[in-house]
């Protein structure tokens, strides 16, 4: 497969993945002010084109099986924050990923990537909020994936996308 180099993603779709983002800090049901999810669409060579997203809304690393050994992974590499360490980090429900799988290939749409919302109070510290954390590049390393961070910043609302969680890439906006 080629590595994409341009995804391109309608305004209102872009929004909505914003949007729905805000909402899960505002009003989160688990209380811990994240937002994750999964984006789907047509792959043509070195360009995506964003049909859909689906949100995630269960949190399989509350987990015990899983949760010990993320807290590690976190307290290695994540930076100090608000959330306490335990609550912290996101790993998919297998379940809630196979309803997504299933329902990608009813709609014949292909995985591009995952995303995760990064806000003024993720973590403290200097680390810009818009890129991938040492975490996140850590957890995608070597994977093939692309990673968006939705920002929900008091200065900005972005949405912006990195190959392994390094090499940026370029997000176009259509009307």
């Amino acid at each position: 497969m080629n590595k994409i180099k341009k995804i391109l993603i309608d305004n209102k779709l872009y929004n909505q993945i914003i949007d729905n983002c805000q909402n899960d800090l505002i009003e989160n049901e688990r209380d811990d002010h994240q937002s994750f999810g999964i984006i789907v669409g047509k792959i043509n060579g070195v360009q995506a084109e964003v049909i859909q997203h689906f949100p995630l809304k269960r949190n399989y690393r509350l987990n015990s099986n899983i949760s010990q050994c993320y807290t590690q992974k976190l307290c290695e590499l994540g930076y100090p924050g608000e959330l306490q360490i335990e609550r912290r980090g996101w790993v998919s429900d297998p379940i809630e990923l196979i309803e997504v799988i299933k329902s990608c290939n009813e709609l014949n749409l292909e995985f591009i990537g995952g995303y995760h919302m990064h806000h003024d109070e993720s973590w403290s510290g200097p680390e810009d909020k818009r890129i991938p954390s040492k975490l996140d590049k850590e957890l995608v390393k070597n994977s093939g994936e692309m990673v968006f961070v939705v920002s929900i910043l008091k200065k900005e609302r972005a949405i912006r996308c990195f190959y392994e969680g390094n090499e940026e890439i370029k997000i176009v906006r259509r009307s």
